[in-house]
């Protein structure tokens, strides 16, 4: 019997584009990153191993110094259950909340 595997569907994924390379989405992924490791009682050496990079990069991307790769994201979604709408609409918050301020 031969196995198949799943195979993310892009096509499907929410409308919401999330823009990994806008500082008010790299910040709440950053928040929501350190927020789940944090609360799984995971080291970032830890969360690396899961997802496959050095703990470096967990740093890297919790403190919103790098945009991690597709494939970072995609792993770091399935693995902490991030709902990656919900890092749009975060940001999309966080922005409107920066408008009103001023």
């Amino acid at each position: 019997m031969k196995k198949t595997r799943k195979v993310l569907d892009v096509r499907k994924l929410p409308r919401e584009d999330v823009d990994v390379n806008d500082n008010d989405t790299l910040a709440a992924l950053a928040s929501m990153v350190r927020l789940e490791r944090v609360r799984r009682d995971w080291t970032q050496a830890r969360l690396g191993r899961e997802v496959g990079v050095e703990h470096s990069t967990i740093s890297f991307v919790e403190s919103g110094d790098r945009v991690p790769s597709a494939l970072v994201l995609l792993r770091l979604a399935g693995i902490l259950k991030l709902d990656l709408g919900g890092l749009a609409r975060l940001a999309v918050a966080r922005r409107q909340g920066r408008r009103r301020a001023a």
